[in-house]
């Protein structure tokens, strides 16, 4: 087997509007017609190569793999113009989470460098609030929206001095965002309307330790002691430093209760999924089992244990609360399911997203020349990313991640207006 990358889920998309996984296939446009159906040609046989390579190296690592070998082995690669047609073929009828990309977007998630991007997250209130209406949800520091003084809360409005309704029913509003040098507008919290000229970033560093505070009772009368809040994005490895410093500060500070904001983290590394709950959990947890996983029956040499590594400056917690909402997936709830054995996790917010299992990172090509490339941070060869579902996750009680989501104990809907 090919070394490969551990990953649990992937990272939240830019745009609730329309968040594309696979990658786009497009053909250079050709001179001639005779030129340009012989490179569909070409184009369409790499792919096919591509399809029966994931199909010999990479497809084995499938959890259902078993269940669904003998129906993929008669796929005609002919039948298939795009890897993602083929991918999306050999799925298994109940998967609704694995998925594929190309190699701009793996590069975007490993290194926490995003391109061409605003920085900012859009959502619509339709849920409870039944509105429609395009509201910044999360935004990062130094971002172009961000120069501009927008923040959560404040309501896009137009885009080149369109309404961008107008532009949603027409189907134009991710082009239209897209574009450089484009006008948009913002009504932001007191209403007050906000008009520039802005483009996306080339290149945007999205730390995903986005907000962290410490709030005490001359903030909010009633509180007895310290309480620390962290808005924590996306689970990547690199920036666990950040994780190591904000958790530095809690524990000198006297922190014993803690807000951990998931509501729009979809998961990620598992480094960093035990970074963070070595800081959560007690002490009493150290060296005790935070996950297993389970593979295919060909794979389950593979099966394992993540233990608890409590850090030396855990927190002492009184009191933990998550905040989730439906995007909260993978490794967000296997924080939420490892630690529930050891403490008491409460639950604020939407239910979350469900997501039982995790996938690797499977790297395309995948010689042992090309991962040697890879190891090295040399990515020129890469074509594609694969995230078959690969093993599913239990705590230590052998417990599973809903497949519906965890339902919270406090139902709170996200209020994007503030």
């Amino acid at each position: 087997m090919k070394k490969i990358y551990f990953l649990l889920s992937v990272l939240l998309c830019a745009s609730v509007l329309s968040c594309q996984k696979d990658p786009v296939e497009k053909d250079e446009p050709a001179d001639n017609p005779s030129q340009e159906e012989e490179e569909l040609q070409k184009k369409l046989q790499a792919n096919r190569y591509v399809m029966k390579q994931y199909h010999d190296q990479l497809f084995p690592y499938y959890f259902w793999y078993d269940d669904v070998i003998s129906t993929v082995n008669k796929l005609d690669y002919q039948s298939f113009s795009t890897v993602s047609q083929y991918f999306d073929a050999t799925l298994h009828e109940s998967d609704r989470w694995s998925w594929m990309a190309d190699a701009d977007y793996y590069i975007s998630m490993t290194t926490g460098v995003a391109e061409k991007t605003y920085g900012a997250t859009l959502l619509q209130p339709i849920d409870y609030y039944n509105d429609y209406s395009i509201y910044v949800a999360m935004i990062y520091p130094e971002s172009p929206l961000a120069r501009h003084g927008v923040t959560r809360g404040w309501k896009l409005t137009h885009l080149g001095g369109v309404p961008v309704m107008d532009l949603v029913r027409d189907n134009k509003f991710n082009k239209e965002w897209a574009k450089t040098n484009q006008e948009l507008t913002f009504k932001d919290l007191e209403d007050s309307v906000h008009t520039f000229v802005e483009s996306p970033a080339d290149a945007l560093n999205e730390n995903p330790c986005l907000v962290s505070k410490i709030f005490g009772p001359d903030d909010y009368p009633g509180l007895t002691g310290k309480v620390g809040y962290f808005h924590y994005t996306s689970f990547v490895a690199q920036f666990n430093g950040c994780i190591d410093s904000i958790m530095l500060s809690f524990h000198d500070a006297g922190v014993n209760e803690m807000i951990v904001d998931l509501r729009y983290n979809g998961g990620g590394d598992v480094t960093a999924l035990n970074t963070l709950a070595g800081y959560l959990a007690p002490k009493s947890a150290d060296g005790k089992v935070l996950q297993k996983t389970i593979h295919n029956t060909a794979l389950s040499f593979n099966d394992s244990k993540e233990v608890l590594k409590v850090q030396e400056n855990s927190l002492t917690l009184d009191r933990l609360f998550v905040i989730i909402s439906e995007n909260s997936a993978s490794s967000s709830e296997c924080l939420i399911n490892g630690l529930r054995p050891y403490m008491d996790v409460n639950l604020v917010g939407r239910q979350s997203h469900g997501k039982p299992n995790g996938m690797y990172v499977l790297l395309y090509p995948c010689s042992d020349a090309d991962y040697a490339r890879y190891d090295r941070g040399d990515y020129s060869k890469l074509l594609y990313m694969f995230l078959p579902i690969a093993f599913f996750n239990k705590n230590s009680l052998n417990e599973s991640i809903p497949n519906d989501g965890f339902v919270p104990d406090n139902d709170r809907p996200d209020d994007l207006y503030h």
